[in-house]
């Protein structure tokens, strides 16, 4: 006999049509996400997310490692990696790299307050260098506000210093200038030894000194005083030093000096003399003098006495 074509086909037919072939790997991506400071620093925690998809037989969530990644600690060059698998077992990594983290603020280190003389009204240039430390990012300013080198008032000033990192962080510290006006001053102008006798009722004229940048006319001779002795008049303008410019000369008591009229006679005393100008500027100035001894009865206005 003959085999028919039914036979044939039956024989030779497959079951159906071929299963198709995966061979590319799947596509994954990352992202990073955080607060991103200065020059490519984060300055806080980041995380890394991945992405993943796959054209052909899919995604094997169960075989892929597609969870966010937390970096948390400060640090630089850091990364993270993720893995997709797809269901034929082809898997691609996303890495993302070069992360780096600072979250920390820099050191700043100020300096002591300062305590500081000046003869002029409009203040002294004061200087000063505060410093900054970071252990991750590194150092990128340290400034001054005011900035050393300025010129500081009369009176206490808060000077604020700015640590910032490269990152971009900064810390702030703070340390004050006070500024003193201590002016030239010359008790009993054209002596030495400027003698000073306890026991006498006269005045001494006391001299305070004008400059190119102090006017003296504007001292209020009110406020003008040794130890709360209080001036005898109002004052007169007189060039003492006969350096062309106009110094304020006012009398004061010694006997409202506070001075122990037991003092022996030769014993030499720094005397501090306190004022304010017509703005409520404060002032001082210092000159020695020295102790007449009893039996040195010098007397009168301008308390004559010894050479």
């Amino acid at each position: 006999g003959s085999i028919g074509l039914p036979y044939i086909l039956a024989r030779g037919a497959s079951s159906g049509p071929p299963e198709p072939t995966d061979t590319t790997p799947p596509v994954i991506t990352s992202t990073v996400t955080g607060t991103l400071g200065d020059n490519g620093w984060y300055v806080s925690p980041v995380t890394v997310s991945y992405t993943a998809s796959d054209t052909g037989s899919g995604i094997d969530e169960d075989a892929s490692d597609l969870g966010d990644d937390d970096l948390l600690s400060d640090g630089d060059g850091q990364s993270a990696s993720g893995t997709a698998v797809d269901n034929a077992g082809n898997s691609a990594t996303a890495t993302a790299s070069d992360i780096d983290i600072d979250q920390t603020d820099p050191d700043v280190t100020v300096p002591a307050d300062q305590v500081v003389s000046s003869g002029d009204p409009a203040g002294a240039v004061v200087n000063f260098s505060p410093t900054g430390s970071d252990a991750t990012s590194g150092i990128a300013s340290v400034t001054s506000n005011p900035a050393s080198g300025s010129v500081f008032p009369v009176g206490t000033t808060t000077v604020t210093h700015t640590s910032t990192d490269n990152a971009g962080n900064t810390s702030e510290g703070t340390h004050t200038v006070t500024v003193s006006l201590v002016l030239d001053i010359d008790i009993k102008p054209g002596s030495d030894v400027n003698p000073l006798n306890l026991n006498g009722n006269g005045v001494v004229p006391v001299a305070i000194l004008g400059s190119d940048v102090l006017d003296v006319t504007t001292i209020n001779v009110s406020t003008v005083s040794i130890n709360g002795s209080t001036p005898a008049h109002n004052g007169h303008i007189e060039d003492v030093n006969d350096d062309g410019v106009a110094d304020l000369v006012v009398h004061l008591t010694p006997s409202d000096f506070g001075i122990d009229t037991a003092t022996p006679g030769g014993t030499v005393l720094t005397l501090t003399l306190t004022g304010e100008f017509n703005d409520e500027t404060a002032f001082s100035g210092q000159d020695d003098v020295r102790i007449n001894g009893n039996n040195e009865n010098s007397k009168g206005k301008g308390g004559k006495g010894p050479k």
